[in-house]
Parts: C-alpha cells; sequence; structure tokens
C-alpha cells in the first residue's frame, strides 16, 4: 500500500516535470529575451525617474529626443524576438498559431502610446515597428533554420 502512494506521487511529479517543461518552451522562458525585454524596460523606466535626460546630439534634442528612447526601442524589439520565440509556434513555416503573439504585439504597440497623448502616432511608430521586425525575424530565421537543417539531412532535394 505504501509503496503505491509512493508510485503513485513519484509519477505525479514525472507529469508536473512534464507539465512545467512543456510551459517553459511553449512560452520561451528559457531563452534570453524575455530577460532582455525586462532589463530594457527597467532602463527605460529609470531613464524616466532621473529626469528624462535629453540626447546630446542638439539636431535630435531640438525634437525631444530623450536617453530614454533608446531602451523603449530595445524593449519592443526584446518583446517581438521573445513572441517569435515562443516554442508553440511551427518551425515550418507561417500559420494561424501566429496570429496569437501578433495580436498580443498590436495591443501592446498601440495600448503604450496612449501614455503620451500627443504624441500618439509617433510613439506607435517607435514602438511598433521594432516589434514586429523583431517577431518577423526571429520567425524567419527560425522558419529558415528548420527548411536548411531539412535540406541538409535529405541530401540538399526537396
Amino acid at each position: 500500500m505504501l509503496s503505491a502512494r509512493i508510485r503513485s506521487i513519484h509519477d505525479m511529479g514525472r507529469t508536473m516535470a512534464k507539465i512545467l517543461t512543456y510551459v517553459v518552451e511553449a512560452t520561451a522562458l528559457n531563452k534570453p529575451w524575455l530577460y532582455l525585454w525586462l532589463c530594457s524596460y527597467v532602463a527605460m523606466v529609470l531613464l524616466v525617474w532621473m529626469g528624462n535626460p535629453l540626447l546630446p546630439i542638439a539636431s535630435l534634442a531640438n525634437y525631444g529626443w530623450a536617453w530614454h528612447h533608446i531602451p523603449e526601442v530595445l524593449t519592443f524589439l526584446f518583446l517581438g524576438i521573445w513572441f517569435g520565440s515562443w516554442g508553440f509556434l511551427s518551425s515550418s513555416s507561417f500559420n494561424y498559431l501566429d496570429s496569437i503573439p501578433l495580436i498580443l504585439l498590436i495591443i501592446t504597440s498601440v495600448t503604450h502610446p496612449f501614455l503620451y497623448s500627443s504624441l500618439f502616432w509617433l510613439v506607435l511608430t517607435i514602438v511598433s515597428i521594432p516589434s514586429f521586425l523583431g517577431y518577423f525575424g526571429m520567425r524567419w530565421n527560425r522558419i529558415h533554420k528548420t527548411r536548411s537543417e531539412a535540406s541538409r539531412f535529405s541530401g540538399g532535394h526537396k
């Protein structure tokens, strides 16, 4: 009776480990992109809290470009890369599952500029371009790598 309970607990532990492994791989928590996104976001917020210093280039500073814009662009680039590296997305082509992270990117890109009501379209452009470049760059890279590995193993013939 006791060994059956121990075996049951052991099997339950294995099942939980498999589920946890799947969640980590499906959401790409084992990749650096989420953590780089978080570091960039913290750097952006810290620069804003430190007084939002302007860039030392006069032509950019005249238009309000500040130091926090650099980590802001990186924040959304890494967000797009992280979404593009999710493990449940197909590695052979774009498909309907790509709609999930794309909708999340659209929501994130559109809601962020509402913080800056007077510069909505400028901020929307600043955050959307890196997000989608990161996402499609990561997806294209992953698909291309899978196809080149498949052609290498098949002797170069399709």
